[in-house]
């Protein structure tokens, strides 16, 4: 029963670090929920979004600080 275990551990792991090399050197940038840029409805209205948001706000507070 051990050796099943191991051996379809094993597996399972191989299996997931050959899908880590292939999303490494596919080198595709990850898309949001929009479907990809120019596609979202906040960038239709203007709106920034939401990482971007938080990004201004950090430099913001650090050009602040002293």
């Amino acid at each position: 029963m051990l050796p099943v275990f191991l051996l379809s551990l094993g597996l399972i792991a191989i299996i997931m670090t050959i899908m880590a090399v292939g999303v490494i050197f596919s080198n595709k940038e990850l898309k949001g929920s929009c479907g990809g840029p120019g596609n979202c409805e906040c960038e239709r209205k203007g709106i920034p979004k939401k990482c971007e948001q938080v990004a201004n706000q950090i430099l913001e507070s650090i050009n602040e600080t002293p």
